[in-house]
């Protein structure tokens, strides 16, 4: 019995560092590898569980359709693109520092719009992402795109640093926040 809790517990330990998971479910994406874009940190979501990123496009590299959804190609995220939904994500950021969470929704996108209500919103922001609200620091080290969508990877300052993931999707030529899920801590999302 005294070597069965041993093996039990690395096994378990295994688990946890071999496999990641987002909303509860198992994830089968590759860890991130280096960001295409680097900025240094400014003022950031609406939310939603969404998966992390699971590759960064290389300069270079063709667009590609990735193993999990075939039908998804993989687009590079310009500089263009990467300040485009920056914005957004910094505009929600300065309309929740001032309290105005109506302000702060029309950063999000229709859909997120027509199912969640400016109350809804709030309780959403104020109950699972309080840090957001005293206007913290933001840095946003990497920016990944799938055609219309990208996803953002975002730090916000604390002890520890939050790590976030915006999924941003383009809508009548502009980016909105589809979504926001926390994916850790700097030192968990790095390890």
């Amino acid at each position: 019995m005294r070597v069965v809790y041993p093996l039990l517990a690395a096994a378990l330990l295994s688990a946890c560092v071999t496999g990641s998971t987002t909303g509860g479910q198992e994830s089968t994406q590759t860890p991130a590898q280096t960001p295409t874009q680097t900025q240094e940190p400014s003022p950031a979501p609406s939310p939603s569980s969404e998966p992390t990123p699971s590759q960064s496009e290389q300069p270079g590299q063709t667009p590609s359709q990735t193993p999990s959804q075939p039908d998804v190609q993989v687009a590079e995220c310009t500089q263009e693109t990467f300040d485009a939904t920056r914005q957004t994500i910094e505009g929600q950021q300065e309309a929740f520092a001032t309290g105005d969470f109506a302000t702060a929704r029309t950063f999000s996108s229709q859909s997120f719009q027509s199912s969640v209500s400016v109350e809804q919103f709030q309780e959403i922001i104020v109950g699972t992402y309080p840090f957001l609200i005293d206007s913290p620091e933001l840095a946003f080290p990497e920016c990944q795109r799938e055609t219309d969508t990208v996803l953002m990877r975002v730090e916000v300052a604390g002890s520890p640093s939050i790590v976030l993931i915006y999924r941003l999707v383009l809508e009548d030529d502009g980016w909105f926040i589809d979504g926001a899920s926390i994916a850790g801590t700097r030192e968990d999302v790095n390890a």
